[in-house]
């Protein structure tokens, strides 16, 4: 069913969480590049592509994050290269492998030296797209932190098209959405639409 709703919206490029192996099969047979690594648990990361592109990996003391850098000649709609980086934040309430407050800090520090390290490395520095679950809402710290280098897309839009932002993520598969904690965070692009999905079987909706 998730194959079928990313083909039936012709991604170009899938950002994907909490993959499992029964799902990263038929998603993978649907783009020619990319990196899809699954996991039974939490930090199963997959990010897919229909046109070459580069993939880094980003090692984080928990989990990891996928970037792909997107080229000009391979992507000819592009007027530069982007980036785009799929992050998952540790939730606030996990135990290992530190406390989640002090996890969530680490993984922060972690990333900021990233982004200095690969805005370094390419001058002038590519756009930006930084998606995932954050697993904070507009007024927790990891958003601030976000929100301080980057812009909000679906704030963005929403100020565009005069509509409000929608939640994201409820407390249990199927059940209704409640916080936005699932975030895209731009740089040098300009964001055209926006759209919250539903994913049957799934406590976050899909963000394209």
């Amino acid at each position: 069913e998730l194959a079928n709703r990313v083909a039936s919206h012709a991604v170009d490029v899938l950002d994907l969480q909490e993959v499992s192996f029964d799902q990263a099969e038929p998603l993978a047979r649907l783009f020619e590049f990319g990196e899809v690594v699954p996991h039974e648990q939490f930090i199963g990361r997959g990010l897919l592509c229909s046109h070459p592109v580069r993939i880094e990996r980003i090692p984080l003391i928990w989990g990891f994050a996928l970037t792909a850098r997107l080229e000009p000649r391979d992507w000819n709609q592009l007027g530069g290269p982007v980036e785009v980086t799929n992050l998952h934040v540790a939730a606030p309430h996990m135990l290992s492998p530190q406390p989640g407050p002090v996890l969530r800090w680490n993984q922060g520090r972690e990333f900021d030296a990233f982004l200095a390290r690969a805005d370094q490395a390419s001058q002038p520095a590519p756009a930006r797209l930084m998606v995932g679950d954050f697993n904070s809402t507009p007024g927790w710290p990891w958003y601030r932190r976000m929100a301080l280098q980057f812009t909000d897309a679906a704030t963005e839009f929403a100020a565009k098209a005069g509509t409000s932002t929608e939640p994201t993520w409820g407390p249990w598969p199927g059940g209704p959405k409640l916080l936005r904690i699932d975030h895209g965070f731009t740089r040098g692009l300009e964001v055209e639409g926006v759209e919250v999905l539903e994913i049957a079987g799934s406590d976050h909706s899909a963000w394209v």
